[in-house]
């Protein structure tokens, strides 16, 4: 590590540092600098660059950013990693982005053993537990779930499927055969290794039905356990996409930003004044793209209920010509829960986010004629609704779905995944929907999947009620375009029409493709210009579908939002 530049002036730091407990099977190391007061006027920020070696063998390299909230005054900035035990060598470079002050400093560190009787190479292996589940195909009905427990001794294994315990097993072989139900959903399946006692040993959580593409943020808030005064712990997860990497993690105290993390594990005290309302993590992929979660401080800081999430929803909201408003304001804005008014906690206007679409493109015997025409259609929109930050996927069907080109921001690429397609099969719409909103489920920020099609279904195993629930709980709008679309039998259209009403987006039936170039534009308006609406659902329990209505109270105003949740 490059010690302070030269001229630099020193940076008035020290080190503190705790081993509060273990984590698995590591020792958890809550590292403080105290950092004295530098005169400085305005907001302070710091930047962190740490090493961990061994001897001549480097462990790991982080970096953070602090921004703490008080202006003047010594400030305590703390971070935590996880190491197993040993003997250690820290190294640190604190600077003062304001004044160019830095600190650079060296430790020993010996990482105890903490909780074990044995030596630190048994503690650092510790309980352990694995879960393999199925991620090649879409999850319904009776599944089995192999386990792989280690080091785990005389202990039992609890299953739990959406928060519900519906198993457990007190000796090998760790399997369970679960029940999804008859309808694709998204499903979080919980594994605990547990003592005779019921001490949680070991865990994993895996989301089932989620896709390969998840980019999401999860985000729990505790009491500090009296080490911070007036603080929490923020503890983020974050899952990458497949082939994605991480650029950084923000988290945010109502909206001020106060630290910046750019490796794991996301943990990290905070300390927050006294009446802020929420704390904001965000996380950021270095190809573009971003996630968040919202957690609620109920009562101050380091209360019981800081584990609230909010309800967000994208509306759009427009005049009678049409028109996207620009200008609206809290007061205008009602939304209603299951009949319920609801207190709106957040109302932004949101420009430019970045998408990711898919074309579901119909390859089947029913589009021969109209296949140029689709695959023009596919071709124009890459080329006219997709900018550098958003990423695109091209999946067509006729008796199956087939991902053709993964998400991706080259249009070369998706370019050629439209070349040298011909009509073949018969018509799995269901089926292929159902595929395209698996692939697509756990993507944060704006998705949209435009399906290319004539509507009529064939052979599909999944049915529209079953595909319209799980377009309801993966969040994506769904903007069917009708390319000759026959008026007779009138449920193609109509059911197209739901699917996009239920989601959000809007349904589209054209005789000629002349008329794509504006649906496009239409499309695109809608999508990169919309109003962030956040609120606190006064619902209590249950797991069932809740209705959303959102009111506008301008005359001839209305909005467009998914037609509601699953909690």
């Amino acid at each position: 590590m490059d010690p302070c530049g030269t001229g630099a002036s020193a940076l008035d730091a020290d080190l503190r540092l705790v081993f509060p407990g273990r984590e698995e099977s590591r020792t958890r190391v809550e590292a403080t600098l105290a950092v004295a007061a530098t005169g400085a006027a305005g907001p302070r920020a710091y930047g962190l660059d740490g090493e961990v070696t061994r001897g001549p063998n480097r462990i790991e390299g982080f970096r953070y950013r602090f921004l703490p909230a008080a202006a003047q005054g010594p400030v305590e900035l703390t971070f935590v990693r996880l190491l197993p035990a040993g003997h250690y060598r820290l190294l640190l470079r604190l600077a003062d982005e304001a004044t160019g002050a830095c600190s650079r400093l060296e430790r020993e560190l010996d990482v105890p053993a903490l909780g074990a009787a044995a030596g630190p190479e048994v503690a650092a292996v510790g309980p352990s537990l694995r879960v393999f589940a199925p991620t090649d195909r879409l999850l319904t009905g009776t599944v089995r779930f192999e386990v792989d427990l280690r080091q785990a001794g005389d202990s039992r294994l609890v299953f739990e499927l959406d928060g519900k315990r519906v198993m457990t097993r007190v000796r090998p072989p760790w399997t369970a055969e679960l029940d999804l139900g008859s309808a694709p959903r998204l499903h979080r399946l919980t594994v605990l290794a547990e003592s005779p006692a019921g001490a949680e040993l070991a865990r994993e959580e895996v989301l089932l039905n989620a896709g390969p593409h998840r980019f999401a943020v999860g985000l729990d808030l505790a009491a500090d356990s009296g080490r911070t005064p007036s603080g929490i712990e923020a503890r983020a997860r974050v899952t990458i996409p497949e082939g994605e990497r991480l650029e950084r993690l923000d988290l945010l105290v109502d909206g001020a930003l106060r630290a910046t993390l750019h490796q794991p594990p996301f943990v990290l005290p905070l300390r927050v004044p006294a009446g802020a309302t929420w704390v904001r993590a965000v996380a950021y992929l270095e190809g573009g793209g971003a996630a968040e979660a919202v957690r609620l401080l109920g009562g101050g800081a380091g209360a019981e209920s800081v584990d609230v999430d909010l309800v967000e929803l994208y509306a759009t909201v427009a005049d009678r010509q049409g028109r996207p408003l620009e200008d609206l304001r809290p007061d205008e804005i009602e939304v209603l829960e299951d009949g319920r008014p609801q207190r709106l906690r957040r109302l932004e206007r949101v420009r430019d986010v970045p998408i990711h679409a898919a074309v579901l493109l119909d390859t089947s015997d029913s589009m021969a004629d109209r296949l140029d025409e689709n695959v023009r259609a596919a071709l124009l929109f890459f080329e006219q609704v997709l900018s550098e930050r958003d990423r695109a996927a091209l999946i067509t069907f006729a008796d199956r779905p087939r991902l053709v080109v993964r998400f991706s921001g080259r249009l070369e690429r998706l370019a050629g995944g439209v070349a040298d397609l011909s009509a073949q099969g018969q018509t799995a719409l269901y089926d292929s929907l159902a595929f395209a909103l698996h692939y697509f489920s756990g993507l944060g920020g704006k998705r949209a999947l435009v399906l290319l099609s004539d509507g009529a279904d064939t052979v599909s195993r999944t049915s529209f009620d079953e595909v319209l629930e799980f377009a309801r709980r993966t969040g994506v709008a769904i903007y069917p375009v009708g390319l000759g679309l026959p008026s007779r039998p009138i449920e193609p259209r109509l059911e197209l029409e739901r699917l996009a009403r239920e989601t959000g987006g809007r349904a589209y039936m054209l005789e000629r493709t002349a008329r794509l170039a504006s649906t496009y534009e239409e499309i695109e308006a809608e999508l990169r210009a919309q109003w962030l609406l956040a609120y606190q659902s006064d619902a209590t329990g249950g797991t069932g579908y809740r209705r959303v209505e959102v009111e506008v109270r301008r005359p001839g105003a209305l909005a467009r939002t998914a037609a509601g949740y699953f909690p």
